[in-house]
């Protein structure tokens, strides 16, 4: 389906999305009413190892979507149940972000180096998807060369946001950075300005959501 605003809607039925993967999650928490998206990376370049991490007991912690590069999305926990993906956390005068926000993991290894090929993990795996040479607005983070998220997850992304903001009347979008300074994702290459001005763009007032302390 079509929004009148040009971008694709998917369906979510019993709080999950029709037609992408559910792959359960064991760490999941109480019931929720989400009223914040928190954008995240997975520091890695492909989705098996994090989707794994996501799904084991070990790990204790979990994410309500999973989104590959090239835009396959898993679901891990329901949309009405609290996923583990902020850790100690806090959000417009709120703590414990888990308790009111819907987390999202996008495959993307974060801050890269230069190689001889171009720019590369830690492992030397070179990014195919480009590179955005930027501070983080954390200067604890003193990488300025950061991977690119490719179109085509970003486009499904956008599309899902699109579907929680309608459909669960979710206004609000922050990065993981942005509750927590101790973490720098989803870092300078995500588009933040686009998905603010996505989640406001159904609000009457249009007011924007504000920063932590």
């Amino acid at each position: 389906m079509l929004h009148k605003e040009g971008y694709a809607m998917y369906e979510i039925v019993d709080n999950k999305l029709v037609a992408m993967k559910y792959v359960p999650s064991p760490n999941i928490g109480r019931a929720l009413t989400p009223t914040l998206v928190v954008m995240h990376y997975t520091a890695s370049t492909g989705a098996a190892s994090p989707l794994s991490w996501l799904t084991s007991p070990k790990s204790k912690v979990s994410a309500h979507l999973l989104i590959g590069t090239d835009g396959d999305v898993s679901q891990l926990v329901p949309f009405n149940r609290q996923a583990w993906h902020a850790g100690q956390s806090h959000w417009d005068g709120r703590e414990h972000v888990n308790q009111f926000s819907i987390g999202i993991e996008l495959v993307n290894p974060g801050p890269l180096k230069a190689s001889n090929n171009g720019f590369c993990n830690e492992q030397g795996y070179v990014w195919p998807f480009g590179t955005v040479h930027e501070r983080h607005p954390n200067h604890t983070f003193s990488s300025t060369d950061w991977a690119a998220y490719p179109e085509q997850q970003i486009n499904v992304l956008t599309s899902i946001c699109v579907t929680l903001r309608d459909c669960l009347n979710i206004h609000s979008v922050a990065g993981h950075q942005d509750i927590t300074h101790r973490k720098p994702d989803p870092g300078p290459a995500f588009p933040m300005a686009h998905f603010i001005a996505l989640f406001a763009s159904g609000r009457p007032d249009t007011i924007l959501p504000a920063a932590i302390a």
